[in-house]
């Protein structure tokens, strides 16, 4: 059974290989990590650790949820700074 995709029109596609992706804010991971999404051509995108940007695999999806996972549990441990 094939997943479904999000449709892309022809002329989305032809936009974004004549101009460049029009990249809208998806999600915030961390505060280093956030992932994006095309408002043209539908293609999901993501910041790597050197800070560029990369298409969105099941594998880097994978990764993010883990990342956002771990940084709510230590945000909601971490004691305020106090400064005397």
């Amino acid at each position: 059974m094939k997943t479904p995709t999000a449709k892309t029109s022809s002329i989305g596609q032809l936009r974004c290989k004549m101009f460049g992706h029009n990249l809208v804010l998806k999600q915030k991971v961390t505060d280093s990590v956030s992932e994006y999404c095309c408002s043209n051509c539908k293609g999901e995108f993501s910041t790597n650790p050197q800070g560029k940007l990369e298409r969105l695999t099941n594998k880097t999806r994978e990764i993010n949820e883990c990342l956002r996972d771990l940084f709510t549990r230590r945000s909601k441990y971490r004691l305020p700074n106090v400064t005397h």
